[in-house]
């Protein structure tokens, strides 16, 4: 446009409004803007063919509507009193963010009591200390909470899980599935009894059983386990043997004392919570013998019929006797045979200061009483 004259312009101004005027969006009109101005495209740039007569042109598609930003704003649980600007009812009205009393009893102002006739007040609860927990105007946790709940438990509590087993619910991080935060009437705040409470998630082993361990039937799980972490893969609190003698005598003093006793292998013979055998041994009498020892009735002709009963004779866990034997063999054979009966046999009049044992096995043999040798006649 150079060397036009403002006088130049003004009229192209004033021609081109009368062009579109006249001629609306046409190709005289683009002649014109050409005419008058630098760098217009060709009128072919862009140029829609009119619709052929007779068909209505096609209805332009509706520009996709762009969807609303998701927003990064956190989700906020509002406490009532707040969001319906209620100030005046935990707060006095002459300003200031003074209390009208002290928690919890403002808070029971609206809330229930939940401390009447409970035996076990969590401390900060007792001490009025609701807001260590609580936000009392808005939070981004459920309940008002400050923090997610296994986060402030362990604002004061001992980290629980540095141990190399943990129990699930802690590691979770469900600490409210087992304890009531305010108050409870169980030792622990725990929601119920302990042996109650297992059984929300562990099976009942003693249902259908006939002998149940007294600390199991009292529902004294935690006497045994942690319910929290342990060294233990069954979150035991100590080594097997070592929690049995906490409760039983100590069955390693005297100078005989039997191998799986003093490995401390308790649980090999013994179910430690319930089952169907007296004594809570595993399997029935000689059957849990022959775990480890060999089965000498297998290949026997006869039997002594106290063999049906090996801890008649046998103690299975320490004696002062060699073989485990309750009494020395002599007292022990005379609390079945009677002594008159003994001396009418004419060998035992010879036997001197012999044992039973020295002539007789006392579990089974080829002869019918059991002699080692054969009795010659």
């Amino acid at each position: 446009m150079k060397g036009r004259t403002p006088i130049t312009w003004l009229v192209a101004a004033l021609l081109c409004g009368a062009a579109f005027t006249a001629a609306g969006a046409t190709g005289a009109t683009h002649k014109w803007l050409r005419f008058f101005f630098d760098g217009v495209p060709d009128d072919t740039t862009n140029r829609v063919a009119a619709p052929a007569a007779g068909n209505a042109p096609a209805p332009e598609a509706e520009p996709a509507k762009p969807k609303p930003a998701a927003s990064s704003e956190p989700e906020f649980v509002v406490h009532p009193p707040y969001i319906q600007h209620q100030c005046a009812e935990c707060h006095e009205s002459g300003g200031g963010q003074s209390l009208r009393s002290k928690p919890p009893q403002l808070c029971f102002n609206c809330h229930k009591d939940f401390l009447v006739n409970k035996k076990s007040t969590h401390q900060p609860v007792s001490d009025g200390e609701c807001m260590d927990c609580h936000d009392p105007h808005q939070s981004t946790v459920k309940k008002l909470l400050l923090k997610k709940p296994e986060v402030i438990c362990l604002d004061c509590h001992d980290d629980m899980t540095k141990k190399k087993v943990v129990h699930q619910p802690v590691g979770d991080g469900e600490c409210l599935a087992c304890h009531d935060p305010h108050a409870s009437n169980n030792k622990h705040l725990v929601l119920k009894k302990d042996g109650v409470l297992c059984l929300d998630c562990h099976d009942d082993m003693t249902k259908g059983k006939k002998v149940i361990h007294q600390p199991v039937a009292d529902g004294e799980c935690m006497d045994c386990h942690d319910p929290h972490q342990s060294a233990d893969k069954k979150l035991l609190r100590k080594k097997p043997a070592a929690i049995c003698l906490d409760c039983h005598d100590d069955l390693a003093k005297k100078k005989v004392v039997h191998q799986p006793v003093s490995d401390g292998e308790c649980l090999s013979c013994h179910n430690p919570h319930a089952n169907d055998n007296k004594h809570l041994v595993v399997k029935r009498g000689a059957l849990l013998c022959w775990d480890c020892h060999d089965n000498f009735l297998e290949k026997a002709k006869f039997t002594h019929d106290a063999v049906d009963d090996c801890f008649a004779c046998h103690d299975p866990h320490q004696a002062g006797e060699h073989a485990l034997l309750k009494k020395a063999p002599a007292a022990l054979c005379l609390d079945c045979h009677e002594q008159k009966d003994l001396a009418q046999v004419k060998a035992h009049a010879a036997a001197g200061t012999k044992t039973c044992t020295d002539c007789h096995d006392p579990h089974a043999g080829k002869d019918k009483n059991l002699l080692k040798t054969p009795a010659t006649k």
